[in-house]
Order: structure tokens, then C-alpha cells, then sequence
């Protein structure tokens, strides 16, 4: 039989070190930060953002995945995090398989687990806070000036694609190559772009290491992560900001086959528009394209323009409408956005 000694145990065998001053084994840790602290906490709940069958090694990835990727949105270098499980007893013969990917996660992005809680639950509840050290200027949401370019890190509808396709019955298998729930009617093309997108969706890849860049330039203005879709992160930009935007929709780059493939699969441009857990980070700045690119060492996308008009536009062949909130809502949606 299991003890919480035992979980502990476990625990502490598989992250031997810890930047704190006092961390696993006391009441309480000890963390000396070298600038001011930045703190960010997310729940992920068993059929709200994940399905009970989660493969628990992709589920503790992603668990310290989403927060760290907050730190980023905010340009802060991640230090720590704590860790509180409630479990239900189903899940104890996952657990060492969670913890030592959660582990591998943490020194792959060099953070240190430094306390936590267990307890018992009926159903798998996970929740992270994450501490890092902000830098001098830290980004923030309500920065965004009329006339900035918006800009996105990265292709957008990969993970709501993904999301879809678990709903449909496909999965990663232990190589990670996407399996279809009919196999024999699934074609190579098929194959490959659920694989993109379930990896997507799986194992979202924080954006620390760009974060921490455009904090550095004074030509970057606001950001934010884009976490439950860009039409809705992008209304909370610039309700913060006290603007509007243009979005042109033939610049903002979709999953490489998302718009040809993925399109018999899934709604394509409502993954890009409304889709949430991208994780990209959709930020403005004065800057052209071309010349953050360079300073990133890797591209990004200008997708449109922070207006002084408060409205929310789409400018599509050669048109312009409103762009609509639809992204993720935990109280107005009846879906989970399961992994």
C-alpha cells in the first residue's frame, strides 16, 4: 500500500537539487531571488482540461509547460515552481512515471521544485505556481501603443487542431507518432499533420527564451500569451492597452497544413482564430518584422496594427469585419479543453 512517505520519496529522489535556501522537507522553502519575483499559478482539472486517460508523462509537461510559459509572456527568467497534486487512487500507479517527466521537464528548462502539497481526490487535480525573476522591464498587456505592429512568435491552430483530433478518437503512441482511430483509412499526409498538432497540443513549448529577448528591446511595447485564443487574448491586449487592432488574416501564419490537410480534419480557421493552449506569444512593438526577426535569431510574425479605435477588426479579402471573442471560456463552455 501507498503511503504519502512514499510519494515524498519519490518526490524527492527524482529532483535531488533545489535553488532554494530551504525547500523539500520543511514547512515551508526559503528562495532568495537575485531580482524581483514574478509569480504565476495554473489548475488543470481532470474532464475540464484534460481527459482522464492522459498519458501522465505528456500531462506533467505540459502542467509546468503553461506557467512557465506565463513567465515568459512577462519576460521573466523561471527560478522555481511548487507543485500540489490531488489524486485519486487510479492514478498512483502513474505516479513515478509523472514525476520523473515532470523532472526531466524541470531541469530541461532549469527550474527547481522546491515544495508542494498531495492529498486525495476523487478526480486528478494539478496545480502549479511558477516563480521567476523579472527583468528590468517587464512586459506587460496594457503597454500596447496605436500604430505598433501585432506580432504572434509562431503558427497558430496546431494545438485546437490537436484537441480535435483527441476528441476523434486519435492518439500519440509511445514514439509519438500519431495514431489514427481508424488506422486503415488514415493517409500519410493525415498521419503526419496529427502528429504535428497533438505534439502541439500535448507538449506546448514555452516561449522563455524569446520572452526574456523582447523584454530586452525598447521597440517591444505589450505582451501577452496566447492561451485561450487569439481572438480573445487579443481583446484582452486591448482592453488593457486601451486600443484596437487590425488583424490581417492573409499574415497570420496557420500550422504548416492545417489550411490544406488539417482542413478535411478539423475547422481550420477557427483553430487559428479561437483556438486556445497555442502558448505563442502575441506581442506589439514598433519594430518591422524583418528586424525583430533578427534580433529574436528566428522569425516572428507581423499579423497587423494596434489601432486608436477600439474596435476589433478582421481585414479579409480585402475586407473588414469584426473579430469576435470566441476563444476559451471555463464558465461559458461546456467543453473541456482536454489534453
Amino acid at each position: 500500500m501507498t503511503s504519502e512517505r512514499d510519494l515524498l520519496e519519490t518526490i524527492r529522489r527524482a529532483f535531488p537539487e533545489s535553488a532554494a535556501t530551504l525547500g523539500i522537507g520543511d514547512d515551508a522553502a526559503i528562495l532568495e531571488l537575485a531580482a524581483p519575483g514574478v509569480y504565476t499559478k495554473d489548475v488543470l482539472v481532470e474532464e475540464v482540461d484534460f481527459f482522464a486517460d492522459a498519458d501522465p508523462r505528456l500531462l506533467a509537461e505540459k502542467c509546468l509547460a503553461v506557467n512557465l510559459s506565463d513567465l515568459g509572456a512577462m519576460g521573466a527568467r523561471p527560478v522555481a515552481f511548487l507543485l500540489s497534486l490531488a489524486m485519486p487512487e487510479r492514478f498512483l500507479p502513474s505516479f513515478d512515471a509523472f514525476v520523473g517527466s515532470l523532472a526531466d521537464a524541470a531541469r530541461r528548462h532549469r527550474v527547481s521544485l522546491i515544495g508542494g502539497d498531495l492529498s486525495r481526490s476523487a478526480q486528478l487535480t494539478i496545480c502549479v505556481t511558477a516563480i521567476g525573476e523579472a527583468p528590468p522591464r517587464p512586459l506587460l498587456r496594457s503597454a500596447a501603443r496605436p500604430g505598433d505592429r501585432l506580432f504572434v512568435s509562431r503558427p497558430l491552430g496546431g494545438a485546437s487542431a490537436g484537441f480535435e483530433l483527441l476528441k476523434r478518437g486519435w492518439r500519440l503512441d509511445d514514439s509519438r507518432s500519431a495514431v489514427a482511430p481508424d488506422p486503415a483509412r488514415a493517409s500519410f499526409e493525415q498521419r503526419a499533420f496529427a502528429q504535428s498538432a497533438l505534439l502541439q497540443h500535448l507538449t506546448p513549448e514555452p516561449e522563455i527564451a524569446l520572452g526574456r529577448t523582447l523584454a530586452s528591446l525598447e521597440s517591444v511595447h505589450a505582451c501577452l500569451d496566447v492561451s485561450d485564443g487569439l481572438s480573445t487574448d487579443l481583446a484582452r491586449l486591448c482592453e488593457a492597452s486601451g486600443c484596437g487592432a487590425i488583424v490581417d488574416w492573409e499574415r497570420v501564419p496557420p500550422l504548416p497544413g492545417l489550411a490544406t490537410v488539417g482542413a478535411g480534419l478539423v475547422n481550420a480557421d477557427a483553430a487559428v482564430l479561437d483556438g486556445g493552449e497555442e502558448f505563442a506569444l502575441l506581442f506589439t512593438a514598433d519594430a518591422r518584422e524583418s528586424e525583430l526577426s533578427t534580433a529574436a535569431g528566428r522569425p516572428v510574425y507581423a499579423i497587423g496594427r494596434m489601432t486608436k479605435e477600439p474596435a476589433i477588426l478582421l481585414e479579409r479579402a480585402g475586407s473588414r469585419a469584426p473579430l469576435p471573442s470566441r476563444g476559451f471560456d471555463h464558465f461559458a463552455s461546456a467543453d473541456a479543453t482536454a489534453l
